[in-house]
C-alpha cells in the first residue's frame, strides 16, 4: 500500500487527507482532497475514515462540506428538494433525511436492512438515517460496533471492536490487544488453526477448530459456521442479539378497557368486581331505596291527617 493508500468502490482505504476517486470495483490510487470530490465522496479526516460530502479536513474533522461549496448557486444536491440561493438543502426528496450536519441528504431508515451498502452503511437509530461505519471499522452495525476492519492492520474481536494486528502468529495461537496469546475457549478473536475460521482453539492437527468462537457452533461438517440460540450471524460472524440494533419501539395506543360477556347470559356483560363488593353495591341500593319510601310513606301520612282533619271541620259547620 501506498503512502495515500488504494480504493474501489467495495474497498476504501485511503489515508489522511485523501480522497477516492474509484468508479467501479478497480483498485485506483487515492488523491489528495480537493474540490474536484463529488457527491457521494467525501474526504478521509482520519485514516481509513470517509466523511462523506466532506471537501477539506483540519484536525481530524471535516471543516468544509461539498454542500456549502454549492450554496452559491440555485443548483440543488442529489436528493434535495429545496434549496433556497444561499441555504442549501433544506428539504430532502421521500425517503431522504437532511443531515445538517453533512449538508447532505441521507436515505431514511428505521433498521440497518434499510441501509447499502450492506453492513458498509448503518442505521442511526436516533435520527433515523444511514451514516457509513467510520473509524477501524470497515464493515459495521452501529457507530462503535465493528462487523469488519478497515486494511490488514486490524483483527476484529468478538466485542465488535478492530484492534491492532500481530506482527507473528504462530499456529495455535490469537491476538490480544496487539500480542500474540495462546489459544483458549476463552479467546477474544480468531486462533490461527490452518485455513479454518471463527476457531477459539485448535484440534490436535492444528487445521481445523476443536472449539468455536463465542456464539458460534460447528456444522455437520465440522466447521464454525452456525450461530447458538441468542446470536445472530452478520457478515461471516456470530453476534449476541443485544448488540444488533433494532427498530425504534413504537408508542402504545391506549385501548378502552372491555368489559367480559357472561357466557351463560350474552345480553348482559360480567364485571370483574369481587362477591363483596357486589354485596356492597346491593346493600347500598336497597337502603337508598328504603330511605325514599320510608320518607314517602311519611308524607302520605301527613297528607291524610289533613285531610281528615279538614273533613270533619266541615261537618261541624254544618250541622
Amino acid at each position: 500500500m501506498t503512502a495515500s493508500g488504494t480504493c474501489s468502490t467495495t474497498s476504501q482505504q485511503c489515508k489522511q487527507n485523501h480522497y477516492c476517486p474509484a468508479t467501479d470495483a478497480k483498485q485506483v490510487q487515492c488523491l489528495p482532497c480537493s474540490d474536484d470530490i463529488q457527491q457521494g465522496q467525501g474526504c478521509f479526516c482520519q485514516d481509513y475514515q470517509v466523511t462523506e460530502n466532506c471537501l477539506e479536513c483540519a484536525n481530524g474533522k471535516c471543516s468544509k462540506f461539498l454542500m456549502q461549496k454549492t450554496k452559491q448557486d440555485n443548483s440543488c444536491a442529489l436528493n434535495c428538494a429545496e434549496c433556497p440561493p444561499g441555504k442549501g438543502c433544506t428539504k430532502c426528496n421521500d425517503g431522504y433525511t437532511l443531515d445538517t450536519q453533512a449538508y447532505s441528504c441521507r436515505p431514511s431508515c428505521t433498521d440497518n436492512s434499510q441501509c447499502s451498502p450492506k453492513y458498509k452503511k448503518y442505521c442511526n437509530i436516533n435520527k433515523q438515517i444511514c451514516n457509513d461505519c467510520t473509524g477501524r471499522c470497515s464493515h459495521c452495525s452501529s457507530e462503535t460496533f465493528c462487523l469488519g476492519c478497515n486494511g490488514q492492520d486490524y483483527v476484529l474481536t468478538i466485542d465488535g471492536q478492530c484492534i491492532d494486528k500481530c506482527r507473528s502468529l504462530q499456529t495455535g495461537q490469537y491476538c490480544n490487544n496487539g500480542t500474540p496469546a495462546t489459544c483458549t475457549e476463552d479467546s477474544t478473536s480468531e486462533c490461527t488453526c490452518g485455513s479454518a475460521e471463527n476457531c477459539a482453539t485448535c484440534s490436535e492437527d492444528r487445521n481445523s477448530c476443536q472449539t468455536c468462537l463465542l456464539g458460534m457452533e460447528k456444522d455437520e461438517s465440522g466447521a464454525c459456521t452456525k450461530c447458538i440460540e441468542g446470536y445472530t450471524m452478520l457478515n461471516g460472524k456470530c453476534w449476541l442479539n443485544d448488540k444488533i440494533p433494532t427498530r425504534p419501539v413504537e408508542p402504545v395506543e391506549p385501548v378502552e378497557p372491555v368489559v367480559p360477556v357472561d357466557p351463560s347470559n350474552p345480553t348482559s356483560n360480567k364485571s370483574n368486581l369481587s362477591g363483596g363488593a357486589i354485596s356492597g353495591i346491593i346493600i347500598g341500593a336497597l337502603a337508598v331505596v328504603g330511605a325514599i319510601s320510608g320518607t314517602v310513606i311519611v308524607i302520605m301520612r301527613k297528607s291524610r291527617k289533613n285531610q281528615v282533619s279538614t273533613d270533619t271541620g266541615a261537618v261541624n259547620i254544618l250541622e
